[in-house]
């Protein structure tokens, strides 16, 4: 049985795979879900501008990546507005991600993989 812990990443994978169109800046190239080992989860994501500047563009966000996200904007090293670090900060206490939507999800993902906070 997986973890609240591997739980919660888990879920975030889901949020950031399954946002519906939310960021126009990346399309999803692949997805891999299972809810019996959430930590094997993960997307792989083209960044749009990066394949226009000939580069391959892809990039696999997976709980190693989700987890660098969070901690790089509890620790106040990216750009954001203090209601998400918030949001991100609990969150992570609780291990429940009911409060990371779409946009809060595309946070982690951008500071997971570029240590910035790009599209926004």
């Amino acid at each position: 049985m997986p973890s609240e812990r591997d739980i919660f990443l888990g879920d975030i994978i889901v949020c950031i795979a399954e946002d519906f169109g939310y960021n126009s800046w990346r399309q999803v190239s692949s997805y891999h879900w299972t809810d019996e080992d959430p930590r094997s989860n993960y997307v792989t994501i083209l960044a749009l501008d990066e394949i226009e500047d000939g580069n391959d563009g892809t990039h696999k966000c997976d709980v190693n990546t989700v987890i660098k996200g969070i901690n790089l904007i509890i620790d106040g090293k990216i750009s954001v507005n203090d209601r998400i670090i918030k949001t991100v900060r609990e969150a992570n206490r609780d291990n429940d991600a009911g409060d990371i939507d779409a946009e809060i999800s595309d946070i982690i993902l951008q500071a997971g993989i570029f240590q910035s906070y790009i599209y926004g």
